[in-house]
């Protein structure tokens, strides 16, 4: 079993990788793309512990104590694909139509033109906001591992 004092030593490191980023002392492209590349390890072990977790819960009361932690079982959900229905088809496209409609008219407003139809409709703005921006990461192909 991983000791607490290993799990902090992990941390640690990280810790002082993202410290010697903001110093400048440490490359953030190297450090962004190690972290991804962690980031992705972990997911996959977490999902791989989760399923034996998981089987191995069977026998326990819907919220359990171990350790240190309280885990609570969470039964899995329905999810409902209606892409191949006629009506949500139909439905859909006429929301794209007119996403796009007010995606144009805000569009043309931020560029200092009219929001108004050649029929003379006001067309009411759309909320808009603005997401952080970021790199894309992808392991350069010519890396030999």
């Amino acid at each position: 079993m991983t000791n607490n004092s290993t799990i902090n030593s992990m941390i640690d490191t990280i810790c002082k990788m993202v410290e010697n980023v903001e110093e400048g002392t440490e490359s953030p492209f190297e450090t962004i793309a190690y972290l991804k590349e962690l980031s992705t390890i972990i997911s996959a072990s977490q999902k791989q512990v989760m399923e034996v977790a998981i089987h191995e819960s069977r026998f326990e009361d819907k919220s359990f104590s171990k350790g240190d932690h309280i885990f609570t079982k969470v039964s899995g959900r329905a999810i409902y694909n209606f892409k191949k229905l006629a009506d949500w088809k139909h439905a859909k496209d006429n929301l794209t139509e007119i996403e796009t409609k007010y995606k144009t008219a805000f569009r043309n407003y931020s560029n200092g033109l009219t929001n108004v139809t050649e029929d003379g409709e006001v067309l009411q703005m759309p909320e808009v906001k603005h997401t952080s921006d970021t790199i894309s990461i992808k392991l350069n192909a010519n890396k030999i591992q």
